[in-house]
């Protein structure tokens, strides 16, 4: 990681979820294992860059590359990699949504997304996030000190069928107060919503 990497305007889960999604395909590739390595620096792009890079205005940008040592993707498969509920993996693995929030999340923050993938050698995407303008919002923002997040008492029905996904998500929210049901399945989050939704504030 750059230690003197630039401020970018960002949502922090959102951005967890893209770390999270790309890292839980990542697994899946590796089934013996392997090496997952989260790049960041700083870059500027040209006009030249914007052909190669989706169109991307040029500019500054945080570049993020999260890459793998897995079994990569061909190239039908890179084709398709960002549409929603298509997905590589065996029925019950996964909904193929993935990589599309990713794509939705990137493109919501002003940034591109690309990936280089080969069968064999594994599967790179690298993420531009365009650096804030004004960087001393950030100072602004440190005094203001996170106006500490307040938690709820709420109950809340969390529901996927990523198991890392369900995990993470659980122990991010106990820490902030709220009694957590998990569901592994939308037919299983149906029966105990049927039988707790009294109790239930959110799913």
């Amino acid at each position: 990681l750059a230690d003197d990497i630039r401020i970018l305007n960002g949502d922090p889960v959102q951005l967890e979820q893209i770390m999270m999604n790309i890292a839980v395909n990542a697994n899946y590739a590796m089934p013996d294992g392997g090496r997952l390595v989260f790049e960041t620096r700083n870059v500027v792009l040209d006009e030249r860059d914007s052909k190669t890079y989706a169109g991307a205005a040029p500019g500054e940008y945080i570049q993020l590359t999260i890459s793998d040592t897995g079994c990569g993707m061909d190239k039908e498969a890179l084709e398709h990699i960002f549409e929603p509920f298509y997905t590589t993996k065996e029925i019950g693995e996964g909904t193929g949504l993935g990589l599309a929030m990713v794509y939705g999340i990137v493109k919501s923050h002003g940034g591109y997304i690309t990936v280089y993938s080969e069968p064999g050698h594994g599967t790179a995407f690298t993420i531009y996030f365009p650096v804030l303008a004004v960087e001393n919002i950030e100072q602004e923002a440190e005094c203001e000190k996170e106006a500490e997040m307040c938690g709820g008492h709420e109950t809340i029905l969390f529901v996927d069928d990523e198991e890392t996904i369900l995990e993470m998500g659980q122990e991010m929210l106990r820490a902030y107060g709220y009694t957590i049901i998990t569901a592994e399945s939308g037919e299983r989050a149906i029966e105990i919503y049927k039988r707790e939704k009294n109790r239930i504030d959110l799913v």
